[in-house]
């Protein structure tokens, strides 16, 4: 076993047979009139590609957003006197106890939410959390003030 400093030490792996095949192509001739090489424009094109795919998807979001919410086809009806007397019975009494517990259940079968929190009256804030078998990727929790809106998914 020859182990000399002079020798490059060599780890296991692929060698190359042909050196030369990774060498550089020689720059054109332009004294002879060789117009340049062309460079492969794959990279151009898929640039434009996703260029062309991110203009399209921006467009789709606002005009998605633009029109999301359905048209009413007829006006919401006044509230009755009684019914007037009860919503300002339930505010007054939620805002002297200050907070009020929530539970909500929305929809039916498997696509049933369940909303369970409290609401703070004297600070507008609500805290909830969403589950059930409705609520897919929207499970989590949620915390909302009258200008921000914070989700924290599960």
């Amino acid at each position: 076993m020859d182990i000399s400093p002079d020798r490059r030490r060599r780890g296991r792996g692929r060698r190359r047979r042909d050196p030369g095949l990774r060498a550089a192509p020689a720059p054109p001739d332009v004294a002879a009139g060789e117009p340049p090489p062309e460079e492969p424009t794959y990279r151009r094109a898929t640039l434009a590609a996703l260029s062309l795919v991110a203009a399209a998807s921006a467009a789709a979001l606002v005009a998605g957003l633009l029109d999301w919410a359905p048209k009413s086809n007829s006006p919401a009806r006044a509230l009755t006197g009684a019914e007037s007397e009860r919503l300002a019975a339930a505010r007054v009494t939620n805002y002297r106890d200050i907070r009020a517990g929530v539970r909500l259940v929305v929809g039916t079968g498997r696509t049933r939410t369940h909303l369970v929190g409290w609401i703070d009256w004297a600070r507008p804030l609500a805290y909830l959390d969403v589950g059930g078998p409705g609520a897919g990727p929207h499970r989590g929790l949620v915390q909302a003030t009258p200008s921000v809106v914070m989700v924290r998914p599960d």
